[in-house]
């Protein structure tokens, strides 16, 4: 049938008063952590727990509302526990990651012989005060090095489908936005057989009741795509090469810094243009739906809005790559800025 919870792991939590310390508290998140194989979202669950873990002997510990609350909803979920099966050699697994201010969280499922979705583990912790400082798409990206790395005995053997609001694969890998902690991730990674699968093509169950689980973290991925993301976008051609300095601002206000170098023998438009293509695919990456564009290139952002006819063969060309890429997005503004205006990207220098 699978794996089911030991009764007697439930029934000593369902017995166990209210805690009245700190240490009765630890007590009991203990016994609950030992189940948590079994509980979609703990660390969600428990986090209401998180103040009075961190008192001071001094300081008076007050059990209220909303931790009573708390607990007996982790009660009512152990009530009627979901059964795990183990993974099956011949099919692979799916991963599904998640994250959001405060917390990462993971499921891996694999579907039965009757092709029904079951779950194979819930994991999830709660981000440190670093972390939370994160982008969304590095928390992603976070989330599925730390489920992979500890489900590492069941993901190993396996194909397995990676199911997440943007792909996170591409994202670790994209030479252009890596650096030391990514990188660490991304290499740690690689032993795995990992394939990319956009969340909206998920159907079942057992991923119904995970998202409703998860509501808190799948409404934020979905408001960060109705807001404008904003790009501020610069090419500099030198005598070391060309370089391209770019800002993106999240619709929450979050900013994103990069330097990058290109080909020496680009020239300035074509530089200009470049900064601009090689931010458009990571928004398009991002799931961006509504972008702002700003550029300190009258050239670029009038030839795109075709107020400018481009007969240079070779901007002609990056031109029809920024067009088809512009497209992909349900709404645009182009507006150029003059140089002293584009502060923002200039401080990428």
């Amino acid at each position: 049938k699978g794996i089911e919870v030991d009764k007697n792991k439930t029934r000593a939590i369902m017995e166990t008063n209210p805690p009245s310390n700190k240490k009765e508290l630890q007590s009991l998140l203990g016994k609950i952590n030992f189940l948590r194989r079994f509980i979609s979202n703990l660390s969600g669950k428990t986090k209401v727990f998180s103040p009075l873990l961190r008192l001071k002997k001094e300081e008076e510990f007050r059990w209220d509302e909303d931790h009573q609350r708390a607990f007996e909803d982790i009660k009512t979920y152990l009530i009627n526990p979901p059964v795990m099966v183990p993974p099956s050699e011949g099919r692979r697994l799916k991963l599904y990651v998640l994250a959001n201010d405060s917390t990462i969280a993971g499921m891996l499922s694999q579907d039965d012989e009757n092709g029904i979705e079951r779950a194979i583990y819930y994991i999830s912790r709660m981000l440190v005060k670093a972390e939370i400082r994160y982008t969304l798409l590095k928390k992603l990206c976070m989330s599925l090095y730390y489920v992979c790395t500890k489900l590492k005995h069941y993901i190993k053997p396996y194909d397995v489908f990676v199911f997440c609001q943007n792909n996170v694969i591409k994202y670790m890998l994209s030479k252009s936005i890596l650096n030391s902690r990514v990188g660490k991730w991304a290499l740690a990674l690689t032993e795995y057989s990992l394939t990319f699968v956009p969340l909206k093509a998920t159907k079942g169950q057992v991923i119904a009741d995970f998202l409703v689980d998860h509501s808190n973290l799948t409404e934020q991925v979905n408001y960060l795509t109705t807001k404008s993301w904003e790009l501020f976008f610069d090419g500099l051609k030198h005598e070391l090469g060309a370089g391209i300095r770019l800002l993106i601002i999240s619709p929450c206000g979050i900013p994103t810094k990069f330097s990058l170098r290109t080909k020496s023998e680009c020239s300035n438009n074509e530089t200009k243009y470049e900064a601009l293509i090689t931010r458009l695919k990571l928004l398009k990456d991002l799931g961006a739906k509504n972008i702002i564009i700003r550029g300190d290139s009258q050239l670029v952002i009038k030839q795109l809005t075709r107020e400018y006819k481009c007969m240079n063969e070779k901007l002609l060309e990056c031109k029809s790559r920024a067009s088809a890429l512009l497209n992909s997005f349900n709404e645009v503004q182009l507006e150029p800025i003059s140089c002293n205006e584009n502060e923002m990207a200039n401080e990428l220098a």
